[in-house]
């Protein structure tokens, strides 16, 4: 059911147990048809071929090739079960169908190692930072003032953009000329899904689920575009996303108005410590170009980088939605629930 709202604790509950039932259905499915009689290749420079950014060991013939890259895929399912069941608008509930299809694509990617479902894996991960930012976008277009942001904000927003690029192709390495072309694609995709945004702003519900269909569609079409035609960097498209989504909750909180920072700053924070750390472990796992493990690539850890990774950005991407969802009651509409921490406004006053 659309926006179903249980209490608070059978909420939790329900939401774990549909995802691990989820799981394990899958789990299930691998067992039965994945019939795996590799022998994987234990030089750096082949492994490196195999899964740059990633350097769990492939289990040999095994029904899981890697297994806590592929277990820890729960994480996205935990946290697209719980938007689909706390959220009633489209896009909301949007970003949680993306949440699950990651999970699912990402765990059988590791699970198998083969090519086709890697680049799906990679195309709902852009999808869902960029579902995120059509959420924030909807949210933002919603509220009737829309337009009261002050000039410095739009003067630091210019002025971040070329730094943050310079920032991402020094500190990352990535070449400059593809980066570029991947930032300005990215920065007019983001401002169509806007334009998008307000050409179906109307309150009724169709027009909702119309921008969120046709957000789906394209997200998918220029995440795949980028994985798999464009040849862009994943090193560089994903921090470029982030640069974004962080831009629009920027100008989002300046459009508010005086903000409750007890709960905004909170949530903020957690989103930080779960954000930042997940970052370092993405870019700090796998092979450089010299096929040299990265500083966190161990193939035998008992807790690998990558499927750090993966729970943690779940986590970021939930707490992403929650503070739009308090956001969103600036707009006089509470229809998407805030569930990691109480419900409240974002919005001193209200």
């Amino acid at each position: 059911m659309r926006g179903f709202v249980p209490e608070q604790n059978a909420f939790w509950t329900m939401a774990l147990a549909t995802s691990f039932l989820a799981f394990f259905i899958f789990l299930g499915g691998l067992e039965i048809f994945h019939k795996n009689t590799t022998t994987y290749p234990t030089d750096l420079a082949d492994l490196k071929a195999l899964h740059k950014d990633q350097c769990e060991k492939p289990v040999n013939r095994g029904r899981i090739v890697e297994v806590e890259n592929t277990l820890s895929n729960i994480g996205y399912a935990v946290a697209g079960a719980i938007i689909l069941l706390c959220a009633w608008s489209w896009i909301a509930q949007a970003l949680g169908a993306t949440l699950v299809l990651l999970a699912i694509f990402s765990g059988l990617y590791h699970a198998t190692l083969d090519p086709d479902p890697q680049v799906y894996d990679v195309v709902f991960v852009y999808a869902a930072l960029l579902v995120l930012s059509a959420y924030i976008s909807h949210v933002h277009i919603a509220n009737p003032n829309f337009f009261n942001i002050g000039a410095i904000y739009w003067i630091v927003a210019a002025a971040f953009l070329p730094i943050s690029y310079l920032v991402i192709i020094v500190l990352l390495q990535t070449a400059p000329g593809t980066t570029l072309v991947a930032y300005i694609c990215l920065l007019l995709f983001v401002a169509a899904i806007y334009a998008l945004a307000w050409a179906t702003r109307a309150s009724g519900d169709f027009a909702i689920f119309l921008f969120a269909a046709l957000v789906m569609i394209a997200t998918l079409a220029i995440s795949y575009l980028a994985r798999a035609k464009f040849g862009w960097d994943s090193t560089a498209v994903f921090p470029i996303l982030i640069v974004l989504l962080s831009l629009q909750i920027v100008l989002l909180a300046a459009m508010a108005g005086p903000i409750r920072w007890g709960v905004v700053g909170w949530e903020l924070a957690l989103l930080i410590v779960v954000a930042v750390p997940g970052f370092v472990a993405r870019l700090s796992d796998g092979y450089d170009d010299s096929a040299h493990p990265k500083w966190l690539c161990s193939p035998t850890a008992p807790i690998q980088a990558h499927a750090v990774w993966h729970l943690l950005s779940a986590g970021a991407l939930l707490i992403g939605y929650d503070l739009v969802s308090r956001f969103q009651l600036a707009a006089g509409d509470s229809a998407d629930r805030p569930v990691v921490l109480r419900q409240e406004s974002a919005i001193a006053g209200q």
